[in-house]
């Protein structure tokens, strides 16, 4: 059977589009009486600080395709806060909020970045 030029197949998928080996993932958080908040997670030990946007704290990092991590948000430097959006939480005792990392697929022409905490 003979493909269409387009790069889609005769399933409607398109054949030239690919999955990243990472991708933006955008984090956010909603605003309260906190000064600051920033991001902490496991995946490489990372620590990003998070700006206010609307009512809203919000920061993106890259991560890995698949790769599931474990994260909270640090509030004013002492108290920590789990994803209010995202029930799943770690079984390790430190109770952070769990996320897998699913990168969109890049077809030609296309931008992607995936979401996360609190979307």
């Amino acid at each position: 059977m003979r493909e269409p030029e387009d790069g889609s197949s005769s399933d409607g998928t398109n054949t030239l589009c690919t999955i990243p080996t990472s991708c933006a993932v955008r984090f956010t958080f909603p605003r309260g009486a906190e000064q600051t908040c920033e991001l902490r997670g496991s995946s490489w030990n990372w620590n990003s600080p998070m700006y206010p946007v609307g009512s809203n704290w919000e920061t993106t990092v890259i991560l890995r395709n698949a790769e599931t991590v474990a994260y909270k948000f640090l509030l004013d430097g002492t108290r920590w806060a789990n994803d209010p959006t995202n029930q799943l939480l770690s079984t390790d005792g430190n109770s952070n909020s769990l996320l897998t990392i699913w990168c969109p697929q890049q077809c030609p022409g296309d931008a992607g970045q995936a979401d996360a905490g609190g979307v």
